[in-house]
């Protein structure tokens, strides 16, 4: 998450911590965030400004600073407050009531007022909001439910994973081309000792293309790391 999204997840309330990657030994909490007029997640691009202290000894070394690059989602990291701060770490789940959401009723749920929270992984209502928790329980959203099968793939482990999702069959369209690869690499190499053309058909039948080469004695050496789209069809001699 960027700043920006971290203060929407703090519930537009500024007090939250954060460090960023290229910082020493420094922290940040955040005092002000003006405001957002824009769309997410960069909001406007709104000013940020922060206090800056030592992580270790807490000392304050900077007092209401401007917070560079704030929309960046690189460098900066949410952190729970240093142990000799007197905050309290948050807790996305309080005040809060998560919903069970499929895709296809993401609209349902925004309809209801219902927001993403990327810490819970999920929407949720305001424990006040008791309307719109009722409307909620009536859609179904209150029943816990397994995840849907593209979200179960990369939840489960590797040997079990489902073919026939999304990254399943991209993960097994490019082992299929690496294993093409290798049985191709090894045609060129038993054409060339036999003295034929390194698209000379396999046994398999899966290389159509047959381009004769000049004789064996003329072939002395083949680079494949050299090959170009421009010369593919030539034995380098």
């Amino acid at each position: 998450m960027n700043v920006f999204e971290m203060y929407v997840e703090h519930g537009k309330e500024p007090g939250f911590w954060l460090r960023r990657t290229t910082w020493g030994n420094t922290c940040a909490k955040v005092t002000s965030v003006g405001k957002l007029n824009g769309k997410p997640p960069y909001y406007g691009n709104p000013e940020v400004r922060a206090d800056i202290f030592d992580l270790h000894t807490g000392e304050l070394k900077e007092s209401d600073a401007v917070i560079a690059v704030p929309g960046t989602y690189k460098t900066w990291r949410w952190i729970d407050p240093p142990g000799w701060s007197s905050d309290r770490p948050f807790d996305p789940h309080a005040g809060r009531v998560r919903l069970w959401v499929d895709f296809a009723d993401n609209a349902e749920a925004k309809k209801l007022g219902a927001r993403w929270s990327a810490l819970l992984d999920a929407f949720w209502l305001p424990e006040a909001d008791l309307a719109a928790i009722e409307k909620a329980k009536e859609l179904g959203f209150l029943t816990p439910r397994p995840p849907s099968a593209p979200l179960a793939y990369y939840r489960v482990p590797f040997a079990r994973r489902v073919v026939g999702s999304c990254r399943s069959s991209l993960v097994s369209a490019i082992r299929q081309r690496i294993c093409l690869a290798g049985r191709g690499r090894a045609r060129v190499r038993a054409n060339r000792a036999r003295g034929r053309s390194r698209y000379a058909p396999s046994p398999g039948g899966m290389v159509s293309r047959d381009y004769p080469l000049p004789s064996a004695s003329n072939v002395t050496r083949f680079d494949f790391r050299s090959e170009t789209s421009s010369n593919r069809r030539t034995a380098i001699s």
